[in-house]
């Protein structure tokens, strides 16, 4: 059931509808919050994906569901933060203004939660613009 519901909410998130989108984004939050399996399943689902695109194409409500999504994803493990991490730095370098603001505060907030994450923010964001070079 989990595992159809995330798919669900992860093809909203891809949706043309903005408004959609930020209750896709709010939904997959809710559903995942404190479950490490149903943020497991909304990995698989594709949900980075999906929700870092939301954060540079999506309205205003729905970028803002969308980190506070993907704050949840990250926030079980530093592997998950790096998952995460990687995307958001890509995000920085290449995004549009709306998506590096966006992509700005979610690695703050990923980097608040110790110095550990703070050094995996900080390593995905070095190697993404060694890549840019």
């Amino acid at each position: 059931f989990e595992a159809g519901v995330t798919t669900l909410l992860v093809d909203l998130l891809r949706a043309e509808d903005g408004e959609g989108r930020a209750y896709g984004a709010a939904a997959l939050r809710a559903l995942m919050h404190g479950s490490v399996t149903r943020i497991k399943a909304a990995c698989e689902a594709g949900a980075v994906a999906a929700l870092i695109a939301v954060l540079s194409s999506g309205p205003q409500e729905a970028r803002t569901q969308a980190v506070a999504a993907l704050q949840t994803l990250a926030r079980p493990s530093n592997a998950l933060t790096r998952l995460v991490a990687a995307d958001v730095a890509e995000l920085l370098v290449k995004g549009n203004s709306a998506g590096r603001k966006a992509a700005a505060i979610l690695a703050r907030q990923l980097g608040s939660v110790s110095p550990e994450r703070q050094a995996v923010v900080m390593a995905a964001c070095e190697a993404a613009s060694e890549r840019t070079k």
